[in-house]
């Protein structure tokens, strides 16, 4: 005999996915008008059980707050978009609550200042094979990106922004920029 199927409660639907719902249907028309929010939070919590100068434990989280702008559902410029990205870090360092003496962080999350800043302000455009971005990006958006799989700061993001962090700054920290990306098939040519 078959089991009754569970239907699913008008408030789980509502969610879809965002963490804060469809905000009564705002969130859907903004979508409709080319305006797209996001929003993220990653925590981190580490702790030295051994060597260093004390065993300690911290947390670190970052707050994500984002809009992307789909210029041609907005205003119907094709192949347009406006990304703005502002980040909040906060937390403590375990390297330096343990006395860990370490050149990377453990915890990818924590560095370049437990501040509010913004992380990205910039346009794309392109035509046919031809890629623009230009505006206040972070140099690891298109440059040496590594996924950061991992807590620890040596297997994640730039490496060059990491190690030599006074000259060359990456994730969160921004500059102004423009990269240009030219892809006629599956090779491409960048530059910035």
């Amino acid at each position: 005999k078959d089991l009754p199927v569970a239907e699913e409660s008008p408030s789980a639907s509502e969610y879809d996915g965002k963490l804060f719902g469809d905000w009564g249907g705002i969130r859907e028309k903004a979508s409709d008008a080319g305006l797209d929010f996001n929003f993220n939070y990653v925590g981190q919590f580490a702790a030295n059980l051994d060597g260093g100068q004390r065993k300690d434990a911290t947390w670190a989280g970052q707050l994500e707050l984002g809009a992307s702008l789909d210029a041609e559902r907005a205003f119907g410029i094709r192949d347009t978009t406006f990304n703005a990205l502002i980040t909040y870090r906060h937390g403590s360092n375990l390297v330096t609550r343990a006395g860990l003496n370490t050149i990377l962080q453990p915890q990818s999350v924590y560095g370049r200042g437990q501040t509010w800043r913004l992380t990205g302000f910039w346009g794309q455009h392109s035509i046919g094979a031809v890629d623009i971005r230009a505006g206040r990006m972070p140099m690891d958006l298109d440059f040496a990106r590594l996924p950061c799989e991992f807590s620890n700061l040596s297997f994640c993001a730039n490496q060059t922004g990491n190690l030599v962090g006074d000259l060359l700054f990456n994730y969160p920290i921004s500059q102004w920029g423009a990269r240009i990306r030219v892809q006629p098939g599956p090779l491409y040519a960048m530059v910035g």
